[in-house]
This record gives C-alpha cells, sequence and structure tokens, in this order.
C-alpha cells in the first residue's frame, strides 16, 4: 500500500506491448536492435522521456521560490544501454537542461544540479549533468 501523499502507478509488459494502468492505448514496445522503422520504443528511451519529464517538473518545482523566469526552459535527456558481456548491459543518462531566460551562469547551473539532484528518477540511475544552457 502506498504511504499518504505518495504516489503509485503500476503497468505491465508482455509480448510486445507495455500497459499502463489508466491510460489507453498499450504502448509497442521493442529491443534496441529491432527499434529501427518499427511504430514501437523501448524501455531506454521510455526512461529517458520519463527522465526528461521528471528533471523538467522537478526544475520547475525547485525554483519556483526563487525569482527566475524559466519560460522556455526544456530538459533534452540521453540514455545509453552499454554492452558488459554476457548478455548484460549498464544503464546510463545525461541531461541538458536549457534556461534561456536566466542569464547568470552560475544560477543557470545550480537550477540544473538542484533539478537533477532532486528527481527521483535520476536517484535511481546515475545521471551526469551534461549541460545547463542559455540555448
Amino acid at each position: 500500500m502506498a504511504e499518504p501523499n505518495s504516489y503509485r502507478y503500476t503497468a505491465t509488459a508482455e509480448d510486445t506491448s507495455v500497459r499502463i494502468d489508466g491510460h489507453s492505448p498499450d504502448l509497442r514496445v521493442t529491443t534496441p536492435d529491432n527499434a529501427a522503422g518499427f511504430d514501437s520504443v523501448t524501455p531506454e528511451q521510455l526512461y529517458a522521456a520519463a527522465l526528461a519529464a521528471c528533471v523538467y517538473q522537478t526544475l520547475i518545482a525547485t525554483a519556483s521560490a526563487g525569482d527566475h523566469d524559466l519560460g522556455e526552459c526544456a530538459v533534452d535527456a540521453r540514455v545509453e544501454l552499454t554492452p558488459q558481456g554476457n548478455q548484460e548491459f549498464d544503464l546510463s543518462a545525461e541531461v541538458d537542461v536549457r534556461l534561456p531566460r536566466v542569464e547568470d551562469r552560475d544560477a543557470r547551473e545550480a537550477l540544473a544540479l538542484r533539478a537533477v539532484e532532486r528527481c527521483p528518477m535520476a536517484k535511481s540511475v546515475q545521471v551526469r549533468l551534461a549541460g545547463a544552457h542559455a540555448s
């Protein structure tokens, strides 16, 4: 059972699809080596999308106490799956945070780093902040 004020979501993967409870339609999924040319996504692409959204939402939430203009901000997430041999892989990720209306470089970097450090999805995988950019 979820704790008070916590959120719980359930997804079920079967064969070539994943179903997110309360969401439709099912998402077609495939493996990275079969991803080209199909109307489907890989788990790694789903993680990249979730990570970008999580860092973005965390950025908005953590910066709301400050006096920063976050208009036109965006987060790019890159996820890499690296073979380690014997059917094992390492997952790594990095994000670029664009804050075009935050002129001070130190403020941009502090906001971006705080968002990465506080994002729950970034805590489960080591995520490197690749940059905090004005554009």
